[in-house]
Protein backbone atom coordinates (compact mmCIF):
# COMPACT_ATOMS: atom_id res chain seq x y z
CA UNK A 1 0.00 0.00 0.00
CA UNK A 2 1.01 3.34 -0.30
CA UNK A 3 2.58 4.91 2.94
CA UNK A 4 1.94 8.83 2.42
CA UNK A 5 -1.00 10.23 3.70
CA UNK A 6 -2.96 12.31 1.77
CA UNK A 7 -5.71 14.51 2.72
CA UNK A 8 -8.94 13.69 2.37
CA UNK A 9 -9.87 16.91 0.22
CA UNK A 10 -8.01 14.50 -2.57
CA UNK A 11 -10.77 11.70 -1.73
CA UNK A 12 -13.86 13.89 -2.05
CA UNK A 13 -13.12 15.23 -5.43
CA UNK A 14 -11.84 11.65 -6.64
CA UNK A 15 -15.60 10.64 -6.34
CA UNK A 16 -17.54 12.37 -8.65
CA UNK A 17 -15.65 9.92 -10.99
CA UNK A 18 -16.92 7.07 -9.51
CA UNK A 19 -20.21 6.38 -10.17
CA UNK A 20 -19.62 4.31 -13.41
CA UNK A 21 -17.46 2.12 -11.35
CA UNK A 22 -18.19 -1.90 -10.95
CA UNK A 23 -20.06 -1.90 -7.70
CA UNK A 24 -19.82 -6.21 -6.86
CA UNK A 25 -17.20 -7.10 -4.42
CA UNK A 26 -16.42 -9.88 -2.36
CA UNK A 27 -18.16 -7.90 0.59
CA UNK A 28 -19.40 -9.32 4.20
CA UNK A 29 -22.34 -11.32 3.12
CA UNK A 30 -25.63 -10.88 5.42
CA UNK A 31 -24.33 -7.75 6.88
CA UNK A 32 -26.99 -5.15 6.20
CA UNK A 33 -26.33 -2.54 8.96
CA UNK A 34 -24.14 0.41 7.60
CA UNK A 35 -20.81 0.23 8.28
CA UNK A 36 -18.88 3.32 9.34
CA UNK A 37 -15.54 4.47 10.63
CA UNK A 38 -16.15 5.43 13.96
CA UNK A 39 -18.20 2.28 14.94
CA UNK A 40 -16.62 -0.76 13.08
CA UNK A 41 -13.16 0.40 11.42
CA UNK A 42 -11.63 2.38 13.59
CA UNK A 43 -12.09 -0.44 16.80
CA UNK A 44 -10.89 -3.07 14.34
CA UNK A 45 -7.46 -1.57 13.16
CA UNK A 46 -6.95 -0.21 17.22
CA UNK A 47 -6.94 -4.13 18.03
CA UNK A 48 -5.00 -5.09 15.12
CA UNK A 49 -2.82 -2.59 13.32
CA UNK A 50 -2.61 0.58 15.40
CA UNK A 51 0.29 -0.99 17.72
CA UNK A 52 2.39 -0.49 15.16
CA UNK A 53 1.07 2.42 12.75
CA UNK A 54 0.82 5.32 14.29
CA UNK A 55 2.13 8.68 14.57
CA UNK A 56 5.18 10.15 12.94
CA UNK A 57 7.12 7.19 13.48
CA UNK A 58 4.60 4.39 12.48
CA UNK A 59 6.24 1.46 10.70
CA UNK A 60 6.37 1.88 6.68
CA UNK A 61 4.64 5.98 7.28
CA UNK A 62 1.85 4.20 6.98
CA UNK A 63 -0.50 5.87 9.76
CA UNK A 64 -4.20 4.14 10.72
CA UNK A 65 -4.90 5.67 14.06
CA UNK A 66 -6.28 8.17 11.86
CA UNK A 67 -9.48 8.42 9.58
CA UNK A 68 -6.81 10.37 7.06
CA UNK A 69 -4.26 8.59 7.43
CA UNK A 70 -6.07 5.17 6.63
CA UNK A 71 -7.29 6.48 3.34
CA UNK A 72 -3.61 7.75 2.67
CA UNK A 73 -2.40 8.51 -0.70
CA UNK A 74 0.98 9.83 -2.63
CA UNK A 75 2.25 12.28 -4.81
CA UNK A 76 0.15 10.75 -7.74
CA UNK A 77 -3.19 11.72 -5.99
CA UNK A 78 -4.32 8.42 -5.81
CA UNK A 79 -6.31 7.17 -2.58
CA UNK A 80 -5.61 3.46 -1.08
CA UNK A 81 -9.48 3.70 -0.70
CA UNK A 82 -12.10 5.54 -2.87
CA UNK A 83 -15.72 5.38 -2.31
CA UNK A 84 -17.49 2.37 -4.41
CA UNK A 85 -14.16 1.10 -6.20
CA UNK A 86 -13.87 -2.47 -6.28
CA UNK A 87 -10.19 -1.93 -7.55
CA UNK A 88 -9.29 0.22 -4.55
CA UNK A 89 -6.01 -1.14 -2.89
CA UNK A 90 -7.26 -1.17 0.51
CA UNK A 91 -10.23 -4.06 -1.08
CA UNK A 92 -7.37 -5.67 -3.62
CA UNK A 93 -5.13 -5.91 -0.49
CA UNK A 94 -7.60 -7.33 1.66
CA UNK A 95 -8.90 -10.19 -0.07
CA UNK A 96 -7.61 -13.60 0.75
CA UNK A 97 -3.78 -13.42 -0.88
CA UNK A 98 -3.87 -9.88 -0.81
CA UNK A 99 -0.23 -8.44 1.04
CA UNK A 100 -2.71 -6.72 4.12
CA UNK A 101 -5.15 -9.74 4.86
CA UNK A 102 -3.74 -11.50 7.47
CA UNK A 103 -3.18 -8.40 9.26
CA UNK A 104 -6.54 -7.05 9.59
CA UNK A 105 -7.23 -10.00 12.50
CA UNK A 106 -9.49 -12.17 10.54
CA UNK A 107 -11.69 -12.77 7.38
CA UNK A 108 -14.84 -10.99 8.85
CA UNK A 109 -12.76 -8.31 9.57
CA UNK A 110 -11.85 -7.91 5.96
CA UNK A 111 -14.81 -8.25 4.22
CA UNK A 112 -16.03 -5.57 6.80
CA UNK A 113 -13.75 -3.32 5.77
CA UNK A 114 -13.95 -4.32 2.16
CA UNK A 115 -17.73 -3.60 2.18
CA UNK A 116 -17.18 -0.13 4.29
CA UNK A 117 -14.94 1.28 0.45
CA UNK A 118 -17.35 -0.56 -1.91
CA UNK A 119 -20.85 -0.52 -0.77
CA UNK A 120 -20.87 2.22 2.43
CA UNK A 121 -18.60 4.54 0.64
CA UNK A 122 -16.12 5.10 3.70
CA UNK A 123 -18.99 6.40 5.58
CA UNK A 124 -17.21 8.15 8.69
CA UNK A 125 -19.83 7.76 11.33
CA UNK A 126 -23.82 7.12 11.13
CA UNK A 127 -25.60 10.32 10.56
CA UNK A 128 -27.31 12.15 13.17
CA UNK A 129 -27.99 15.57 12.35
CA UNK A 130 -27.04 15.42 8.46
CA UNK A 131 -28.81 12.84 5.81
CA UNK A 132 -27.15 10.29 4.41
CA UNK A 133 -24.85 10.35 2.14
CA UNK A 134 -23.08 14.14 3.81
CA UNK A 135 -19.96 13.33 2.34
CA UNK A 136 -20.28 10.73 -0.34
CA UNK A 137 -19.39 13.20 -3.58
CA UNK A 138 -21.97 10.82 -5.87
CA UNK A 139 -24.39 11.80 -3.07
CA UNK A 140 -27.69 14.41 -3.48
CA UNK A 141 -27.18 15.08 -0.29
CA UNK A 142 -23.31 15.64 -0.79
CA UNK A 143 -22.12 18.72 1.78
CA UNK A 144 -20.37 20.57 -1.07
CA UNK A 145 -23.71 20.71 -3.49
CA UNK A 146 -26.00 21.54 -0.57
CA UNK A 147 -23.00 24.49 0.42
CA UNK A 148 -23.34 25.63 -3.45
CA UNK A 149 -27.20 25.56 -2.91
CA UNK A 150 -26.77 28.11 -0.12
CA UNK A 151 -24.98 30.56 -2.15
CA UNK A 152 -20.88 29.53 -0.81
CA UNK A 153 -22.69 30.82 2.93
CA UNK A 154 -20.20 29.33 4.53
CA UNK A 155 -21.80 30.77 8.23
CA UNK A 156 -24.02 27.68 8.29
CA UNK A 157 -20.85 25.32 8.71
CA UNK A 158 -19.59 27.95 11.32
CA UNK A 159 -22.60 27.87 13.59
CA UNK A 160 -21.86 24.21 14.51
CA UNK A 161 -18.07 23.77 13.54
CA UNK A 162 -16.80 27.33 15.07
CA UNK A 163 -15.75 30.39 13.01
CA UNK A 164 -12.14 28.75 12.37
CA UNK A 165 -13.95 24.98 11.84
CA UNK A 166 -12.18 23.58 14.62
CA UNK A 167 -15.02 21.80 15.76
CA UNK A 168 -17.56 24.20 17.55
CA UNK A 169 -20.74 22.67 19.19
CA UNK A 170 -20.68 19.96 17.05
CA UNK A 171 -17.48 18.81 18.54
CA UNK A 172 -16.25 17.65 14.54
CA UNK A 173 -13.33 19.84 13.01
CA UNK A 174 -13.96 20.48 9.22
CA UNK A 175 -9.95 20.33 9.09
CA UNK A 176 -9.92 17.00 9.77
CA UNK A 177 -10.92 16.14 6.22
CA UNK A 178 -9.86 19.75 4.46
CA UNK A 179 -6.72 21.12 4.33
CA UNK A 180 -6.18 24.14 5.81
CA UNK A 181 -10.06 25.42 5.71
CA UNK A 182 -12.74 24.39 3.94
CA UNK A 183 -12.76 27.77 2.21
CA UNK A 184 -8.88 26.97 1.22
CA UNK A 185 -7.97 25.89 -2.47
CA UNK A 186 -7.44 22.88 -1.88
CA UNK A 187 -11.20 21.60 -0.77
CA UNK A 188 -11.90 21.78 -4.61
CA UNK A 189 -8.62 21.00 -6.87
CA UNK A 190 -5.19 19.87 -6.15
CA UNK A 191 -3.66 18.11 -3.52
CA UNK A 192 -1.41 17.56 -0.67
CA UNK A 193 1.83 19.54 -2.16
CA UNK A 194 -0.55 22.62 -3.27
CA UNK A 195 -3.26 23.78 -5.04
CA UNK A 196 -3.17 23.17 -8.59
CA UNK A 197 -4.34 20.35 -9.83
CA UNK A 198 -4.25 16.91 -9.67
CA UNK A 199 -7.13 17.15 -8.84
CA UNK A 200 -9.05 18.73 -10.95
CA UNK A 201 -12.74 20.37 -9.88
CA UNK A 202 -13.91 17.35 -11.78
CA UNK A 203 -12.15 14.97 -9.50
CA UNK A 204 -9.64 13.92 -12.68
CA UNK A 205 -6.14 13.24 -11.67
CA UNK A 206 -4.88 12.13 -15.12
CA UNK A 207 -2.57 14.84 -17.02
CA UNK A 208 -4.92 14.35 -19.87
CA UNK A 209 -7.77 16.44 -18.70
CA UNK A 210 -7.44 19.58 -19.45
CA UNK A 211 -8.87 20.64 -16.10
CA UNK A 212 -5.31 18.53 -14.73
CA UNK A 213 -2.81 18.90 -17.48
CA UNK A 214 0.59 20.39 -16.91
CA UNK A 215 0.00 22.50 -13.67
CA UNK A 216 2.38 20.13 -11.47
CA UNK A 217 5.08 21.16 -14.37
CA UNK A 218 4.30 25.21 -13.85
CA UNK A 219 4.26 25.46 -10.03
CA UNK A 220 7.32 23.20 -9.29
CA UNK A 221 10.28 24.08 -9.81
CA UNK A 222 12.02 22.00 -12.75
CA UNK A 223 15.28 21.94 -14.20
CA UNK A 224 14.69 24.92 -16.10
CA UNK A 225 13.03 27.40 -14.36
CA UNK A 226 11.57 28.27 -11.10
CA UNK A 227 7.75 27.52 -10.14
CA UNK A 228 5.62 29.62 -11.28
CA UNK A 229 2.97 31.09 -9.76
CA UNK A 230 -0.88 30.96 -10.60
CA UNK A 231 -1.87 34.52 -11.47
CA UNK A 232 1.18 34.49 -14.19
CA UNK A 233 -2.15 32.07 -16.03
CA UNK A 234 -5.28 33.05 -14.04
CA UNK A 235 -6.32 35.71 -12.16
CA UNK A 236 -6.14 34.36 -8.16
CA UNK A 237 -8.32 35.10 -5.88
CA UNK A 238 -8.09 36.19 -2.49
CA UNK A 239 -10.79 34.75 -1.37
CA UNK A 240 -13.47 32.22 -2.40
CA UNK A 241 -15.84 34.63 -3.05
CA UNK A 242 -13.83 37.18 -4.99
CA UNK A 243 -15.44 38.11 -8.38
CA UNK A 244 -14.72 35.17 -11.16
CA UNK A 245 -14.11 32.36 -9.19
CA UNK A 246 -17.20 30.56 -8.44
CA UNK A 247 -18.81 31.27 -11.24
CA UNK A 248 -20.91 29.61 -13.96
CA UNK A 249 -18.70 29.70 -16.55
CA UNK A 250 -17.72 26.34 -17.49
CA UNK A 251 -13.96 25.72 -17.04
CA UNK A 252 -10.74 28.27 -15.55
CA UNK A 253 -10.58 31.35 -17.64
CA UNK A 254 -6.91 31.53 -18.86
CA UNK A 255 -5.51 35.36 -18.25
CA UNK A 256 -2.05 35.59 -18.55
CA UNK A 257 0.41 37.68 -16.89
CA UNK A 258 3.20 39.89 -17.19
CA UNK A 259 5.97 36.98 -17.77
CA UNK A 260 3.83 35.51 -20.60
CA UNK A 261 4.15 39.34 -22.15
CA UNK A 262 7.62 40.41 -21.99
CA UNK A 263 8.62 42.18 -24.41
CA UNK A 264 5.07 42.85 -26.31
CA UNK A 265 4.13 39.07 -26.88
CA UNK A 266 0.39 38.68 -27.20
CA UNK A 267 -0.19 35.50 -25.54
CA UNK A 268 -3.35 33.21 -26.72
CA UNK A 269 -4.64 30.09 -25.49
CA UNK A 270 -6.63 28.21 -27.46
CA UNK A 271 -8.90 25.91 -25.71
CA UNK A 272 -10.34 23.72 -28.70
CA UNK A 273 -6.26 22.84 -29.18
CA UNK A 274 -5.17 22.81 -25.57
CA UNK A 275 -2.14 24.67 -26.94
CA UNK A 276 -0.31 28.17 -25.26
CA UNK A 277 0.73 30.38 -27.96
CA UNK A 278 2.66 33.26 -28.84
CA UNK A 279 4.00 33.36 -25.07
CA UNK A 280 7.63 34.36 -23.94
CA UNK A 281 7.47 31.29 -21.71
CA UNK A 282 8.03 29.14 -24.14
CA UNK A 283 9.90 31.23 -27.04
CA UNK A 284 7.74 34.60 -28.16
CA UNK A 285 11.11 36.64 -28.16
CA UNK A 286 13.93 37.68 -30.17
CA UNK A 287 15.71 34.66 -31.43
CA UNK A 288 13.22 32.61 -29.97
CA UNK A 289 11.26 29.50 -31.54
CA UNK A 290 7.38 30.75 -30.36
CA UNK A 291 6.69 26.92 -29.65
CA UNK A 292 2.96 26.02 -29.41
CA UNK A 293 3.20 23.21 -26.27
CA UNK A 294 0.01 21.37 -26.23
CA UNK A 295 -1.25 21.85 -22.18
CA UNK A 296 -2.26 18.18 -21.56
CA UNK A 297 1.13 16.21 -23.16
CA UNK A 298 3.09 16.40 -20.35
CA UNK A 299 6.48 14.32 -19.96
CA UNK A 300 6.80 14.36 -23.87
CA UNK A 301 8.92 16.66 -23.94
CA UNK A 302 6.96 20.36 -25.16
CA UNK A 303 9.40 22.29 -22.72
CA UNK A 304 12.68 20.53 -22.89
CA UNK A 305 15.69 22.45 -23.43
CA UNK A 306 15.83 23.63 -27.03
CA UNK A 307 12.02 23.57 -27.60
CA UNK A 308 11.72 27.35 -26.73
CA UNK A 309 15.02 28.40 -28.69
CA UNK A 310 17.05 26.77 -30.66
CA UNK A 311 20.54 24.73 -29.38
CA UNK A 312 22.06 27.85 -30.25
CA UNK A 313 19.22 30.13 -30.67
CA UNK A 314 18.54 31.28 -34.38
CA UNK A 315 20.56 33.92 -35.95
CA UNK A 316 21.42 36.80 -35.15
CA UNK A 317 22.45 34.88 -31.92
CA UNK A 318 26.12 33.15 -32.43
CA UNK A 319 26.21 30.38 -33.61
CA UNK A 320 28.04 28.83 -30.51
CA UNK A 321 26.14 26.24 -28.27
CA UNK A 322 28.90 26.63 -24.63
CA UNK A 323 25.62 28.46 -23.70
CA UNK A 324 27.47 29.00 -20.42
CA UNK A 325 30.51 31.29 -21.85
CA UNK A 326 27.76 34.02 -22.01
CA UNK A 327 25.52 32.92 -19.61
CA UNK A 328 27.82 31.21 -16.57
CA UNK A 329 25.61 32.82 -14.20
CA UNK A 330 22.34 30.96 -15.33
CA UNK A 331 23.76 27.35 -17.16
CA UNK A 332 26.63 25.12 -17.07
CA UNK A 333 29.04 23.73 -19.47
CA UNK A 334 26.60 20.53 -19.69
CA UNK A 335 23.94 22.65 -20.18
CA UNK A 336 22.18 22.51 -16.78
CA UNK A 337 20.46 25.22 -15.30
CA UNK A 338 22.38 26.35 -12.07
CA UNK A 339 19.93 29.50 -11.15
CA UNK A 340 16.44 29.10 -12.32
CA UNK A 341 15.45 32.82 -10.96
CA UNK A 342 17.70 33.97 -13.70
CA UNK A 343 16.21 31.25 -16.67
CA UNK A 344 12.74 32.45 -18.15
CA UNK A 345 12.44 35.29 -16.37
CA UNK A 346 11.56 37.64 -18.63
CA UNK A 347 14.95 39.34 -20.00
CA UNK A 348 18.61 37.79 -20.90
CA UNK A 349 20.85 37.35 -18.54
CA UNK A 350 24.71 37.58 -19.95
CA UNK A 351 27.69 37.43 -17.69
CA UNK A 352 29.13 40.92 -17.45
CA UNK A 353 32.75 39.23 -17.49
CA UNK A 354 32.08 36.92 -20.80
CA UNK A 355 35.03 37.50 -23.10
CA UNK A 356 33.87 39.20 -26.40
CA UNK A 357 35.92 36.27 -28.51
CA UNK A 358 33.24 33.97 -26.92
CA UNK A 359 30.86 35.42 -29.68
CA UNK A 360 33.26 36.10 -32.33
CA UNK A 361 37.25 36.58 -33.19
CA UNK A 362 39.80 34.09 -32.27
CA UNK A 363 42.71 33.31 -29.29
CA UNK A 364 44.02 36.60 -30.76
CA UNK A 365 41.57 38.67 -30.13
CA UNK A 366 38.09 39.80 -30.46
CA UNK A 367 38.00 40.49 -34.20
CA UNK A 368 36.65 37.74 -36.93
CA UNK A 369 37.43 35.38 -37.70
CA UNK A 370 35.08 33.73 -36.76
CA UNK A 371 31.65 35.86 -36.70
CA UNK A 372 28.71 35.48 -34.75
CA UNK A 373 27.46 32.84 -37.87
CA UNK A 374 30.73 31.13 -36.80
CA UNK A 375 32.20 31.58 -40.58
CA UNK A 376 35.99 32.00 -41.82
CA UNK A 377 35.77 33.36 -45.05
CA UNK A 378 36.79 36.91 -45.72
CA UNK A 379 34.31 36.87 -48.34
CA UNK A 380 31.38 36.94 -46.06
CA UNK A 381 30.96 40.33 -44.69
CA UNK A 382 30.66 39.28 -41.09
CA UNK A 383 34.79 38.38 -41.57
CA UNK A 384 35.98 40.79 -44.58
CA UNK A 385 38.96 42.42 -43.42
CA UNK A 386 38.48 42.64 -39.40
CA UNK A 387 41.92 41.24 -38.65
CA UNK A 388 43.98 43.34 -41.51
CA UNK A 389 42.94 46.40 -38.99
CA UNK A 390 42.73 45.05 -35.64
CA UNK A 391 46.86 43.81 -36.17
CA UNK A 392 49.68 46.23 -37.14
CA UNK A 393 50.47 45.62 -40.61
CA UNK A 394 52.83 46.99 -43.13
CA UNK A 395 51.66 50.49 -43.44
CA UNK A 396 50.05 51.19 -40.12
CA UNK A 397 49.26 50.49 -36.48
CA UNK A 398 47.02 47.85 -35.42
CA UNK A 399 43.40 50.21 -35.39
CA UNK A 400 41.69 49.77 -32.53
CA UNK A 401 37.53 48.13 -32.56
CA UNK A 402 36.21 51.66 -31.37
CA UNK A 403 37.48 53.46 -35.00
CA UNK A 404 34.55 51.21 -36.99
CA UNK A 405 32.03 50.27 -33.91
CA UNK A 406 31.01 51.15 -30.49
CA UNK A 407 32.96 49.41 -28.50
CA UNK A 408 30.78 47.98 -25.80
CA UNK A 409 32.42 47.47 -21.88
CA UNK A 410 30.33 44.63 -20.74
CA UNK A 411 28.55 42.26 -23.14
CA UNK A 412 24.52 44.01 -22.04
CA UNK A 413 25.27 47.41 -23.02
CA UNK A 414 22.91 49.38 -25.39
CA UNK A 415 23.49 48.73 -29.11
CA UNK A 416 25.61 45.40 -28.22
CA UNK A 417 23.29 42.15 -28.88
CA UNK A 418 19.81 44.31 -28.39
CA UNK A 419 19.83 44.76 -31.82
CA UNK A 420 20.10 42.54 -35.21
CA UNK A 421 22.75 41.82 -37.47
CA UNK A 422 24.44 43.15 -39.74
CA UNK A 423 26.72 44.98 -37.10
CA UNK A 424 26.58 49.07 -36.83
CA UNK A 425 29.22 50.47 -38.43
CA UNK A 426 30.05 53.88 -36.31
CA UNK A 427 33.08 55.63 -37.28
CA UNK A 428 35.63 56.90 -34.72
CA UNK A 429 38.06 60.08 -34.77
CA UNK A 430 40.61 58.69 -36.87
CA UNK A 431 38.34 58.11 -40.04
CA UNK A 432 36.73 61.65 -39.80
CA UNK A 433 40.13 63.40 -39.78
CA UNK A 434 40.07 66.81 -41.33
CA UNK A 435 36.09 67.01 -41.44
CA UNK A 436 35.96 63.63 -43.64
CA UNK A 437 32.33 62.64 -43.59
CA UNK A 438 33.15 59.01 -43.37
CA UNK A 439 30.69 56.05 -44.70
CA UNK A 440 29.85 52.55 -44.79
CA UNK A 441 27.59 50.77 -47.13
CA UNK A 442 26.77 47.68 -46.89
CA UNK A 443 25.50 46.95 -50.10
CA UNK A 444 28.66 47.18 -51.82
CA UNK A 445 30.39 46.57 -48.59
CA UNK A 446 32.74 49.63 -49.34
CA UNK A 447 34.06 52.36 -46.49
CA UNK A 448 33.35 55.54 -48.63
CA UNK A 449 35.30 59.26 -47.49
CA UNK A 450 37.11 58.02 -44.81
CA UNK A 451 40.39 59.56 -43.95
CA UNK A 452 41.91 56.30 -43.26
CA UNK A 453 41.96 55.54 -47.15
CA UNK A 454 42.82 58.69 -48.67
CA UNK A 455 40.35 61.42 -47.63
CA UNK A 456 42.59 63.89 -46.88
CA UNK A 457 44.44 67.05 -48.95
CA UNK A 458 46.35 64.89 -51.67
CA UNK A 459 44.90 61.69 -51.27
CA UNK A 460 42.96 59.08 -53.18
CA UNK A 461 39.66 59.23 -51.69
CA UNK A 462 39.78 55.07 -52.21
CA UNK A 463 36.83 53.20 -51.89
CA UNK A 464 38.39 49.39 -50.53
CA UNK A 465 35.92 46.85 -50.70
CA UNK A 466 35.65 44.95 -47.25
CA UNK A 467 35.59 41.18 -48.83
CA UNK A 468 38.82 41.77 -51.05
CA UNK A 469 41.54 40.90 -48.63
CA UNK A 470 44.89 40.53 -49.83
CA UNK A 471 44.29 41.91 -53.09
CA UNK A 472 46.25 45.28 -52.33
CA UNK A 473 43.38 47.51 -51.20
CA UNK A 474 45.82 48.76 -48.64
CA UNK A 475 49.32 48.63 -50.36
CA UNK A 476 51.12 52.05 -50.19
CA UNK A 477 50.04 54.26 -53.14
CA UNK A 478 46.08 52.81 -52.66
CA UNK A 479 45.53 55.85 -50.00
CA UNK A 480 47.64 58.50 -52.13
CA UNK A 481 49.79 58.35 -54.98
CA UNK A 482 53.79 57.78 -55.02
CA UNK A 483 53.97 60.83 -54.70
CA UNK A 484 50.98 62.22 -53.62
CA UNK A 485 49.08 64.46 -55.90
CA UNK A 486 49.49 67.88 -56.77
CA UNK A 487 50.42 70.51 -54.66
CA UNK A 488 52.44 67.71 -53.32
CA UNK A 489 55.83 68.12 -54.18
CA UNK A 490 56.21 65.50 -57.06
CA UNK A 491 59.01 63.45 -55.48
CA UNK A 492 59.07 59.69 -54.40
CA UNK A 493 62.02 59.98 -51.79
CA UNK A 494 59.71 60.22 -48.81
CA UNK A 495 62.94 60.43 -46.31
CA UNK A 496 63.64 63.74 -47.50
CA UNK A 497 60.74 64.78 -45.75
CA UNK A 498 59.92 62.05 -43.45
CA UNK A 499 63.23 60.98 -42.17
CA UNK A 500 62.52 57.68 -39.39
CA UNK A 501 58.97 57.36 -40.65
CA UNK A 502 59.64 56.13 -44.67
CA UNK A 503 62.24 54.78 -46.29
CA UNK A 504 62.95 56.08 -49.81
CA UNK A 505 61.85 52.66 -51.60
CA UNK A 506 58.34 53.31 -49.61
CA UNK A 507 58.54 51.36 -46.55
CA UNK A 508 56.77 52.83 -43.48
CA UNK A 509 59.37 52.69 -40.45
CA UNK A 510 57.21 54.22 -37.31
CA UNK A 511 53.63 52.99 -37.83
CA UNK A 512 52.97 55.33 -34.72
CA UNK A 513 53.56 58.25 -37.04
CA UNK A 514 51.56 57.19 -40.17
CA UNK A 515 48.14 57.07 -40.67
CA UNK A 516 47.37 58.65 -37.41
CA UNK A 517 45.72 62.08 -38.20
CA UNK A 518 48.35 63.97 -39.39
CA UNK A 519 51.29 64.87 -41.61
CA UNK A 520 54.36 64.25 -39.69
CA UNK A 521 57.41 65.96 -41.19
CA UNK A 522 60.66 64.62 -40.18
CA UNK A 523 63.81 66.47 -42.49
CA UNK A 524 66.95 65.60 -42.46
CA UNK A 525 69.49 66.88 -39.61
Amino acid sequence: MRRILFAFSILLAVLAGCSGLKKESPTAPGLTKPVTYEQDIRPMLEANCVRCHTGREAQGGYDLSTYIGLLGGGKDGVSNAVPGDVRSLLVRETQPGGSQFVYVGSEENAAILRTWVVRDSLALAQPTVHPLGWTDVRSANFHGKALKASGWDFTVCQACHGADYSGGIAKRACTACHIGSPEGCRTCHGGALNAAPPRDVSGNLESRFKGVGAHQAHVQEGPLSRAFGCSECHVAPRAIKDPGHLDETPGAEVTFGALAKTGGAVPVYDGATVTCQNTYCHGAFRWGASARPVWTKVGEGEAACGTCHGLPPAAPHPTITQCQLCHSEVVDASRNIIDKGKHVNGKVEVASLAACNACHGGPDNAAPPKDVAGRTDPSFTGVGAHQSHVKEGSVAKAIACSECHVAPQSVGDPGHIDTDLPAEVTFGALARTGGASAAWDHASATCQNTYCHGTFKGGASARPVWTKVGSGQGACGTCHGLPPASPHPQVKLCSLCHQGIATDDQKVIDKGLHMNGKVDLVFPQ
